[in-house]
């Protein structure tokens, strides 16, 4: 959960990270946008569309996941 307060009129909060393979979901508050370049090397972005857009001083909750996938592990065996 991320509570944002907007500080001047806001519709959209970018969430950042390091991985172009990640699907990022919205259960509560918005929507998300497609995977962009953020702007900054390294780091890539999904623009998260209010339900409601905020004005100066109002605040909106946001529940989102990160889902990337994880690298598989040889299976490891133990002797006893």
């Amino acid at each position: 959960m991320h509570v944002i307060r907007a500080h001047a009129p806001l519709a959209t909060f970018q969430y950042r990270f390091d991985t172009d393979a990640a699907v990022v979901q919205v259960p509560r508050g918005g929507r998300a946008a497609e995977l962009v370049p953020s702007g900054i090397p390294g780091l890539h972005a999904v623009d998260i569309t209010f339900t409601e857009p905020l004005e100066a001083g109002q605040t909106a909750s946001l529940e989102y996941r990160t889902i990337s996938p994880t690298k598989s592990h040889p299976n490891r065996c133990s002797g006893g």
